[in-house]
């Protein structure tokens, strides 16, 4: 039996080497991260790609180690880091530029497309690192993407465009960015409502109220609580009938209830509960949810259960109860997580999907690292030993991604044996989520106000 202080102990080596992998092996040829195509086995880089967005999916837990530990190596890099996406990739529009292939963008020119989703995890991320941190020049960034969002990324309806060229202050209708789409804009309303919070500016939260009406006026919504997909813009209705859980639903269920908390319109709280009731189309009769319900007939579409869609949906009843109270959202989230505590594996694993057709015998670092994270939240809120001891399964299965230096991105379900590399930093940055949250957990750790530690440990 491992102790619980040999298991911390061992969490925070883990977390300080994926700390440490990051910083000093993953910075391309400018001194920027890189995003993407690091090959584990031959210890190599075959892209030199960076994307803005995704300094919000490691940054604020780099950070969020720091305060735990009492360390400052990880929070002088994410400084560094922040400072050289300024200088390298700002453009006068106050949005991003991403490399492409290596090459660096021109400076300042907003005559290129411009994705405003490739923005969602950056403001997320400044966000994050400012409440943790209270350094304005975080604060500063999430306002000047949010301002620049709101300036030309909103249309007149509420919706988030795909596409935006800031120059001509126009979308851009390029096929697979034309539609609006319900997960982009449910981190949006979220984002702009924590920067609503953080400055009292009421142009953040007007924002955050109408891409919240566009959505909530939609006839699916309106219909069954739920959203679809997307959108057109031309048309302005539905250019989809699936209504899918994980990130387009739950991103717009977890931007309704921070919008709720922050602006404390009771409205709101009516149009919450009706999106809570409608998650439940997604229900099985075992309490697993699955992926897809079709928006004509409101009915379950696709059968197959997917342990990312699942832990989304339980997160999102754990914030629901968490603002509203109500017990009946935190026993929908325990029904769920009992449900996949009988599907964990002797490796501490559990299954990706399940199906009709046959499992997927292969763990996800970043999904296995968030279903560990939603229970490392049962716990701060139920204080039941069942799910501590989950924990500490699950944190004991950690080990399968890491070895001798390097870290993989999947194991087998039943042997733990690694199966693939870890080409993504987002992937990583969800990894160090898990350890920070468990190491929380185990350690009972109070560094972080309970409000903030909950935004951390959320999935979006």
């Amino acid at each position: 039996m491992v102790l619980v202080h040999d298991m911390t102990s061992h969490l925070i080596n883990v977390t300080e080497e994926t700390c440490n992998f990051i910083r000093k092996r993953i910075p391309n040829k400018w001194g920027l991260f890189r995003t993407e195509s690091f090959d584990v086995e031959k210890n190599i880089w075959t892209s030199e790609v960076c994307d803005p967005d995704d300094f919000g999916d490691f940054a604020p837990f780099m950070a969020w180690h720091d305060v735990v530990t009492g360390h400052d190596e990880n929070l002088k890099w994410i400084s560094r880091q922040f400072d050289l996406l300024n200088s390298v990739l700002k453009q006068k529009s106050g949005l991003y530029y991403p490399f492409s292939a290596g090459e660096r963008r021109v400076s300042q020119s907003n005559i290129f497309p411009i994705y405003p989703q490739n923005h969602v995890d950056f403001i997320l991320g400044c966000n994050l690192l400012y409440m943790l941190l209270h350094e304005g020049k975080y604060l500063d960034g999430a306002i000047t993407a949010c301002d620049a969002i709101a300036k030309h990324a909103i249309s007149r309806k509420g919706f988030v465009y795909g596409a935006v060229i800031p120059a001509l202050n126009m979308y851009y209708p390029k096929f697979g960015y034309l539609r609006h789409k319900a997960a982009v804009s449910g981190i949006f309303i979220e984002e702009f409502s924590n920067l609503y919070s953080l400055t009292k500016n009421a142009f953040y939260l007007e924002n955050a109220k109408r891409m919240a009406d566009a959505w909530t006026g939609t006839e699916t919504f309106q219909r069954y609580g739920i959203c679809c997909d997307q959108v057109s813009p031309l048309l302005n209705r539905q250019a989809s009938q699936a209504c899918t859980l994980g990130k387009m639903n739950t991103n717009l269920s977890n931007g309704l209830i921070r919008l709720c908390e922050v602006s404390g319109d009771k409205g709101l709280e009516e149009i919450v509960e009706k999106n809570m009731r409608g998650l439940t189309l997604f229900k099985n009769e075992d309490n697993s949810y699955s992926a897809q319900v079709n928006a004509k007939s409101g009915k379950i579409h696709d059968t197959e259960v997917q342990q990312v869609q699942n832990h989304m949906i339980m997160g999102t009843f754990l914030d629901a109860f968490e603002v509203l109270g109500k017990h009946e959202y935190l026993e929908m989230a325990e029904d769920c997580m009992d449900f996949w505590l009988g599907q964990q594996q002797k490796t501490g694993f559990f299954p990706m999907k399940l199906s009709k057709t046959g499992n997927w015998n292969v763990c996800d670092m970043d999904t296995h690292s968030d279903i560990t994270v939603i229970m490392c939240r049962l716990y701060l809120i139920t204080k039941k030993p069942k799910y501590r001891n989950a924990v500490k399964r699950s944190v004991e299965s950690f080990r399968f991604f890491v070895e001798k230096g390097k870290i993989y991105k999947e194991a087998d379900l039943l042997t733990g044996k690694r199966v693939s590399n870890a080409g993504e930093l987002k992937y990583l940055g969800g990894f160090l989520k898990g350890l920070v949250s468990s190491c929380t957990i185990l350690k009972d750790i109070k560094k972080v106000d309970r409000n903030l530690l909950r935004l951390l440990m959320r999935d979006r």
